[in-house]
């Protein structure tokens, strides 16, 4: 068993502006993958084993393209995934995305 819990608080820490501006524009159902989006903030987790270990994974840039939340790797050369742990990774990136849109929804 894995938990994924946050380090902090996710807040958002992009330009309100923007962001209004980025979530009033008409989306489509796929994100434009050339598009990097609008800053919304980091995300600081940590992930706790079982055992008893855990890992504190650096931040993750969370964008906003369109009506759709992405969220980007860890810097380059930082790997914490291997192929069998495709699931939690995207228990990561689902979280995450929840996280964010909740707080989306209290701008």
């Amino acid at each position: 068993m894995v938990i994924i819990r946050q380090q902090s608080e996710f807040v958002i820490s992009g330009d309100i502006e923007q962001i209004k501006a980025e979530l009033a524009k008409e989306s489509s159902d796929e994100p434009d993958k050339n598009e990097s989006g609008v800053f919304l903030g980091k995300f600081y987790l940590e992930i706790a084993w079982k055992n008893g270990e855990e890992l504190c994974v650096p931040g993750w840039d969370v964008r906003l393209s369109g009506n759709h939340i992405r969220v980007n790797l860890p810097p380059v050369g930082v790997c914490f995934f291997k192929n069998e742990d495709e699931e939690l990774y995207d228990a990561i990136i689902s979280y995450i995305t929840h996280i964010a849109k909740e707080e989306l929804k209290k701008i």
